[in-house]
């Protein structure tokens, strides 16, 4: 009898184990499991800290709805938008636009989603790294608005500005405008956004540079009003 319960005793412990070594797999795939998925959640996160977080509250302080600066934008570039956002940019709260126009091209353009004016102009493909940074301070030293800017560059070229934008080069502030006149040229249009001046107006097709000279002497002619008062 006492050998009878030795041997049921035995093997209910050969079941116990058995049990155990099936289960044990089980729950090292659902504590990995568990881990991969925290483990994902966890980069999630970190990816969507790369940008400035955009608070309800800031949002609401956008004055320009956002079809509003579509239309500013599309007006800019004709063409398909792609890709729109709003998005705060070094603490200014902006529309962000991807429009790809009638050649296929995608430009990024900037809209501040206050005032409505246009940041940023810019053909996607353009690596242009050579100009410096212009920091938000340094943009705040501009005594010429990209509006006056882009008058003076028209007055100076006629035709369509393609491309603009706020740049610092060898130190000193400047609106780069590329405009392209009637006969499909495109210009290179540089004026200074503190003086209004008229510092190169070139054909990139050019490759000897004669024309910059002629738009350097001319400078002072096609100078903005803006710039006379503050050299006074």
């Amino acid at each position: 009898m006492k050998s009878k319960k030795s041997m049921i005793w035995v093997f209910m412990a050969v079941l116990f184990l058995g049990v155990s070594v099936i289960c044990l797999p089980q729950t090292a795939n659902a504590q990995a499991c568990k881990e991969s998925t925290e483990k994902k959640q966890t980069l999630d996160d970190a990816d969507k800290d790369d940008g400035e977080k955009l608070s309800a509250e800031e949002a609401k302080q956008a004055k320009i709805m956002i079809e509003g600066a579509r239309a500013i934008a599309l007006n800019r570039v004709s063409g398909q938008v792609v890709e729109e956002d709003l998005e705060k940019e070094n603490g200014r709260l902006q529309y962000a636009f991807d429009i790809r126009d009638n050649n296929g091209k995608v430009w990024d353009l900037e809209i501040d989603a206050v005032t409505g004016e246009i940041l940023k102009a810019d053909d996607d493909e353009d690596d242009d790294d050579d100009a410096e940074k212009v920091s938000v301070g340094d943009a705040k030293e501009a005594k010429i608005s990209m509006e006056s800017a882009r008058a003076i560059a028209l007055k100076r070229i006629t035709g369509v500005v393609i491309e603009e934008d706020l740049e610092k080069e060898n130190g000193r502030l400047q609106y780069a405008f590329d405009i392209r006149d009637s006969s499909g040229k495109i210009w290179d249009v540089e004026i200074d956004a503190v003086t209004g001046e008229v510092l190169k107006a070139t054909d990139e097709d050019d490759e000897d540079g004669d024309n910059k000279q002629g738009a350097v002497g001319n400078a002072k002619k096609f100078s903005h009003p803006a710039a006379n008062k503050v050299k006074k």
